[in-house]
Formats: structure tokens, sequence, C-alpha cells
């Protein structure tokens, strides 16, 4: 029994609570009444309810008026209840893009609405005039102030040969060539011939918009919908404004996503004499410079196969890409990523103008397609059967059409091989109000359909021509139709005959299982856009999701999980910065992140993957145990020299730290290479044979890695720059790599993560089982993950 004063104090006080509680809840369900009315007959219990109304007049019709004012303040306009997807920042008035349920309602609820014209705002050559009127004020308003200072050319009576000079300029500017134009909506073909073609400048209003960073065709469509992020000389779309992580993982694993990729650079390779033997050995060698192969496969150098992978130059791997060859017709199309785009192009040519008869690559010429081919990207199992509703095939055989119609009626398209090629023409979309599903059924099956790619080329050279050559894609611009033409068109019925003149060429590629890439002229790109958003099962997603699906796939996206190459060791090095930044912004009394990575480590930089820190700490151990061997083996005491004495790991850590100070010098030397198993210095590494003669050469090496994909055992979380270790104790001697991507993956309903560790031999001790324990920057736990090579 507790006999507690205290505790009884308490257990009063409690009781009194819950009376409490009970007598608020008793109140709350009961009726109050007022029965001292004068309608009210105590001696009866009757009330007088005509008296008593009477009396109540006054309360009863503020308290109907009062109802009446809150159904109209708290009642919901016609423009709050569109569906999720549907809603905007700001609100559109038009009633053709609301529910057809809605109609009604949004007309009667506009009809009251005062709104006032808008004031005309001057566009297009108004307003260039209005901005020169501007900039001539402007200098006039120097020269006052500058108190009327003659110009140099005035002053030294110059003036007629200056105005000369003036007219010679305008003469040059007159009878230069312009390219002409075949359409009134301005599409034009930009390619740079031997050199980088020019930003395109768009429109006038938005040109300074463009300057530094240039629109992709869907720019103002992916602006109202998407942020935007500005990288590798273009404005990319990043992500929906609408939080969508779990819808956009349903809707690729069931229906379909699409991507404009058009900032992705393509290049055209070709023989300046077509149809030359010496111009075709010259493009199979270049061909063979690019795949890093002696030998082309047969079906990559006839066109009837695509090559998806790694891009070589000069031995090296620049990054992943795309190529489409086709020597029969002497034309190579390249796509690379933007970030390493320029750096290719001007290594291409510089090869192809070196002097001597020795240049193999002297007879090929290159063009800057960047601005002239886009590409759109259809992710999911549902990408042929959502692009079959809006490509409606033009002159094509009959053969391609059964094809097309086998792989359009099918649900599931990972059975066709990746690499697979699809050429043909198509009609402008725009012509068709609305997805249309394709009007006849194919009775070939899947498999015959997989084995007549395999064998047959179904290759339409005509088709690729028109793709790959500036005539071809100007002439596909021939009288493209405005949005003001295709209203006209619809509004008189104009017959199909009159307005099908447009031909699209279109090569589609599968570039991986379930994700196709389809390429086409740039401007024809927008058009195309807009009637692939109508499809129902297909929804629009940025770059974000783009890494999102790589990742729950456990491939590495590029850049970010290329550590080795320079793109990824910047993405690496310039994140780690905005975390600093973003870290030391906190108040002095929150913990900050390097503070929190201080107990587990000495060497690490808490924001970022340390590599530099890691080679340097490898090596050290490696030379370490090399000088220890070597004096134990000749009986010499270990002294005597000019470099600290390495004989504890506390040794090593110091050293490393003193490493990574000279480090910050060089912070573009990327300290880690790709692990090939063809380099012998390699093959020493993995057998612990690789030499170090002094510690300062360790600045100066390369630490072999491969690419892992790690998934967690249990439960635990993997986030980016996490620390990988070969033992299940955080301590920086058991250290091997960093998590490059890691998070929530979708697809196993636990955390998985994409990273690298040093190349390590198979009969290694240091790894069990293909085991590896993962702890994020900052945190004590430490996971355990199984890991397999990508």
């Amino acid at each position: 029994m507790n006999s507690d004063p205290k505790s009884r104090q308490d257990n009063g006080s409690n009781k009194s609570q819950l009376n409490n509680k009970k007598t608020r809840l008793y109140n709350s369900r009961t009726i109050r009444t007022q029965n001292v009315d004068p309608a009210y007959n105590k001696d009866e219990s009757k009330l007088d309810v005509a008296k008593f109304i009477q009396s109540r007049k006054y309360e009863i019709n503020a308290f109907e008026l009062s109802q009446l004012k809150s159904k109209s303040a708290l009642s919901t306009r016609c423009f709050q209840n569109l569906p999720r997807i549907m809603r905007r920042r700001a609100a559109s008035h038009n009633v053709k893009r609301i529910p057809k349920r809605l109609r009604a309602k949004a007309i009667k609820e506009m009809s009251g609405a005062t709104t006032n014209t808008p004031k005309h705002l001057p566009k297009g050559r108004v307003l260039f005039k209005i901005m020169q009127k501007q900039r001539i004020l402007k200098a006039a308003s120097k020269l006052k102030n500058d108190k009327y200072e003659l110009d140099p050319v005035l002053k030294q009576g110059n003036v007629r040969a200056a105005i000369k000079k003036l007219a010679k300029e305008l003469r040059y500017l007159k009878n230069k060539r312009t390219p002409t134009m075949n359409n009134s909506v301005g599409s034009i073909d930009r390619t740079g011939k031997g050199l980088l073609a020019p930003t395109p400048a768009g429109n006038i209003k938005y040109r300074n918009r463009q300057r530094d960073f240039a629109w992709t065709p869907t720019h103002i469509w992916h602006a109202k919908r998407f942020k935007m992020s500005k990288q590798y000389g273009f404005q990319i779309p990043y992500t929906p404004t609408q939080k969508c992580f779990k819808f956009m993982n349903r809707q690729n694993r069931y229906k379909s996503v699409c991507f404009d990729t058009s900032y992705t650079s393509s290049m055209v390779l070709r023989t300046r004499s077509v149809g030359g033997t010496t111009g075709g050995q010259n493009l199979t060698l270049t061909l063979q410079e690019l795949l890093n192969k002696r030998k082309v496969p047969s079906m990559i150098a006839n066109g009837e196969k695509c090559y998806i992978g790694g891009i070589y130059m000069k031995g090296k791997e620049v990054s992943p890409g795309l190529i489409y060859a086709n020597l029969q017709k002497n034309v190579i199309l390249v796509r690379v990523h933007a970030s390493v785009y320029v750096d290719l192009f001007e290594n291409i040519r510089t090869m192809t103008m070196e002097e001597g008869e020795d240049n193999k690559f002297s007879n090929i010429e290159v063009e800057d397609c960047r601005f002239s081919l886009g590409s759109i990207d259809v992710s999911g199992p549902r990408s042929l059967n959502s692009l079959s509703k809006i490509f409606h095939l033009k002159d094509v055989s009959e053969e391609l059409k059964n094809i097309w119609t086998s792989l359009a009626n099918q649900r599931e398209s990972s059975i066709i091989p990746v690499g697979t090629v699809l050429v043909f023409s198509i009609y402008d979309p725009r012509l068709w109000n609305k997805p249309t599903k394709l009007p006849f059924k194919s009775s070939n099956d899947l498999y015959d359909v997989v084995l007549k790619l395999k064998t047959n080329s179904l290759v339409d050279y005509k088709v690729i021509e028109n793709l790959l050559t500036s005539t071809g894609r100007q002439a596909s611009y021939r009288d493209q139709l405005s949005i003001k033409d295709l209203g006209k068109i619809k509004r008189l019925n104009t017959e199909f005959s009159k307005i099908s003149h447009s031909t699209i060429p279109i090569l589609l590629v599968k570039t991986e299982a379930q994700y196709w890439s389809l390429i086409c002229p740039w401007f024809w790109v927008l058009p195309i856009w807009i009637q692939i958003v109508k499809i129902p099962d297909i929804k629009p997603g940025g770059l974000k999701q783009l890494h999102q699906f790589q990742f729950e796939k456990g491939k590495p996206f590029f850049p970010n999980d290329f550590p080795w190459n320079i793109q990824g060791w910047k993405y690496n090095n310039v994140n780690g910065e905005l975390a600093r930044e973003s870290d030391m912004k906190k108040p002095k009394n929150q913990v900050s992140l390097k503070q929190s990575e201080g107990p587990f480590t000495q060497i690490l930089d808490a924001y970022k993957a340390d590599w530099f820190a890691l080679r340097n700490l490898t090596y050290l151990v490696k030379y370490r145990d090399q000088t220890l061997l070597t004096l134990e083996g000749s009986g010499v005491p270990y002294s005597g020299t000019h470099e600290r004495q390495l004989e504890s790991m506390t040794d090593v850590i110091a050293m490393t730290c003193s490493l990574n100070k000279e480090s910050e010098y060089i912070p573009y030397s990327v300290p880690i290479e790709k692990f090939d198993s063809s380099n012998e210095e390699h093959k020493k590494f993995l057998t612990n044979e690789t030499m170090i003669e002094a510690i300062p050469m360790i600045v100066r090496m390369k630490l072999p890695v491969i690419q892992i994909e790690l998934t967690i055992v249990t439960n635990g979380v993997i986030l980016d720059n996490a620390r990988i270790y070969s033992k299940e104790k955080v301590s920086d001697k058991y250290l091997v790599g960093f998590v490059t991507s890691g998070g929530m993956n979708l697809n196993i309903g636990k955390c998985s993560g994409v990273g690298a560790i040093i190349a390590i031999a198979p009969s290694d001790c240091k790894i069990s089982n293909n085991t590896l324990f993962v702890r994020n920057p900052g945190k004590s736990s430490i996971y355990e993950c199984k890991y397999k090579q990508v």
C-alpha cells in the first residue's frame, strides 16, 4: 500500500480532472432550455408558438442571413474544384480547360465578373523600336553628363572614313546570304558545319534569358508546370511542381512516362566525298575509335542496330551515349551528354584537321546538330502502345506497318532486344484532335516480329537521309502549320489531302529494357510533345525522375554516379560546397554536420564523397607495409629518413590529413579511375605489387575503383555520400568506398544505393559473402548491405 502523501495528492488531482472531463461531456450533450419566457405557460406546461416566434423574430432573421452569407463565403469556385493533376499556380479562365461536368458552373461564375480589357502591350518589332529609343535616350543622357565630349572620330576629323566603313559593313550585311525560310512559323535548321552552332536567339522578347542557357523546344510548356534547372548550357525540366515520387514509380512500372531530352547533344559525321572508297574507310576507322573496338559488328555498321554504351576518345571513356552508324550512306550519328559534348566535338574536329598523309580522319566532316536534332524519351511497359496513338505512318512498306502494329498492340516490350532501330515517316500528329488507337490489328506473333527485326533490314535510307542532312530537315519544315492554321482547318473541316503535306522523319531506338528514344528534327519536337501529353496512359517527367528510375533499376546515372569522370567529379565537389555553405548558415546552437561527423573519422570531409582521402589512405597503408617489409628483410632499423616514419595506423592517418591539404590545390585532379582488367597497373594493384617509391608520389597516383549496387539486408537508411566499410566497425582503417546515390527504392520496398569501392581481388579477405557495411554522414548507426558489381 502506498502511504506517500504526495502520491495521494496526485491521485486526488487526477480524479478531479476526470470529473471535469465528465462534466464537459455531459454539458455538451445537454440542450439547455429557457422556461421563463412569457410565451411559456407553467401551469399547463405549454408554449405559445406564435408569441414565441414573434418575440424571437429578429434573432431568427439574423440567423438565416448569417447562413446565407456563410454559404456564399465558404463556397469554392469551379476553378478550385479541379483534379489535382490539372491544378495550376495561376488559374486559367478558358472554359475549354475545365472538365465538362464543371463547365456550366464556370460560365455561371464568370458571367457576373466585371473584368477590364487588358492594356495593349507592344510586341515584336514595336517592342524592339521602343527598346532602341530607350538605349538612345540613355546614351544621350550619358553625353549630357560627360558635358558633350566629342567622339574620337569627330575630334580627329575622320568622319568621312568612318561613314565609308559603316557603309561597307551595311553592304556586307545586306548581301550576306541568309537561310531561306519555307514556312511561316520560323522553323529553320541550325547546323554548324565544322564549327559549333550558335545558340538560337529565340523570341526577341526573351533573348536575354537564352543568352547563356538555351531553351529546349518545349521550354514554355514545361516552365508552367515544372521546376527548371540551368545546366550544361540548357534550361532543363527538373521535376514537376506537384509531389510525384510514388506516383511516378507506379506510372513507370505499369504505364509510361515521357521526357523531353533535346538537351542531349548530337553530332553527325560524314565523308566529304560521298561514295569514295577512302572516305568510307576513314568513317569505319572513326567508328572503331568511338567504340574502342578493332572490329565493329556488321549490324551496327549497316544501321540495322544501334550502339548503346560508352563513347570513347583516344582509348578513354568520355560518357555513356548512343551511336547510329550507316556506312552505306557514309553517315554516323553520335549522341552524348551535354556536359561532355563540346570537348568531344573539339577533339574530333581537331583530329580531322591534323595535317599529314598519315592522318586517317582527314576526309571526315563534322556537323554540330545540338539545335537541329531533338529527342523525346519514353519509359515504361506501355511506351510503344502510347506512341502508336499519335504516330500515323506515312509512305511505309506493308511489312513495316505490320511489325509496328504488332509492337504497338503489346503491353510488354521487354522481349525486344536493346539497340533495335525503327525508321519511318509520320504525318503531322496535330491533324488529329486527340490520340487514336490503331485502326487495324496484326496477326503476327511477337516472337515472329522479334525474329524479323533480327534477320531483316527494315531501314529506310531515304528517311535516314531526310533526318541526318540539313536539307532533309529543312524540307520537313516546308509549309509547317501554325496554331492559327490548325484552328482554321478544324473550323472549316478542310479535306485531309490538302493539309497532309508535312512529312516528319523519325528514328526510334530502344536504349534500355522498356525505354525508347525518339529522334526527330528540332522544330517537330513541340508538335509531337503536345500530342503525347494528351495520352491518358502517359505522364511527363524531368531530370529528377530520370535519376529516380535509373536508381530504382540499380543502374548508374550520369554524371552523378560516375565520380571517376571529370563531370562526375565536378558534380561531387559542387554539391559538397553547397552543402557546406548551407550548414554554415545554421545557428550556433545547432550541431553542424561537420561536428556530427568528427567523432567517427579524422580524415574524411563530412559534406561529400572524399575520394582524395581514400586514395591517400589506401596508398599510404601500402607504402607502410612495403617499407616495413623491406626493412625487416634487410635488418636495418626504421629511422634516419627525411620522411615521417609510418610505424602505426595513427602515423598513417596523420600523414593522410597532411596529403589532403595538398590535394586542395588541385581540385580538378581526379584521384580515382574505373578499374580496367587490361590495365597492367590495375593488375598490380589487385595483387599488391604496386610499388610506391616515396610519399609525394601518392598525390599523382590514381586509385582503381569498381561500381557496385547496394541493397540493405534488414531495416535502415542509405543516403548520398554514405561511407562504405569492409567490416562492421566505424574506423577509417576499414573504409573502402562511398555511396554516390542512395535512398528509398520503391521497387524493392527498402533502401538501396549505387556507389563505388576500391578494386579488390575476389580472393581478398577484406570482403566476405558480398557483404559490406554502410554508415551515413554524421550518424553512428551502421547497416549491413549486400552488393553486386554493376
